[in-house]
């Protein structure tokens, strides 16, 4: 999984348009989270790729640990007052919240 934001002001060779991925080798998105919403600044957007992960978000009766905490960090980051979120239901799904 990717969650990539815009680019910090300690890092001036990229663009402010340009987004920074943070990779995770494993699905952490709950400590993730956490720092992408920190980088990211008013105005600035959010993505988080495979939002639906596999069609397992968004069905209740699958309450593995790895769905639950994607399920939980994504709510969150919805219930949040900074932020205004949207999925794209397109192939596995996108996160996209753009910081108020």
């Amino acid at each position: 999984m990717v969650v990539r934001t815009e680019s910090s002001d300690a890092d001036s060779s990229q663009s402010p348009e340009t987004p920074a991925p943070v990779p995770t080798s494993t699905i952490d998105l709950a400590s993730v989270l956490p720092l992408a919403v920190g980088l990211t600044k008013p105005g600035g957007t959010l993505l988080i790729a495979h939002a639906l992960w596999r069609d397992r978000v968004p069905n209740p009766t699958l309450r593995d640990e790895e769905t639950s905490g994607i399920r939980s960090a994504m709510q969150a980051l919805a219930d949040s007052e900074d932020f205004l979120v949207s999925i794209s239901l397109v192939g596995d799904g996108l996160l996209i919240a753009n910081k108020r």
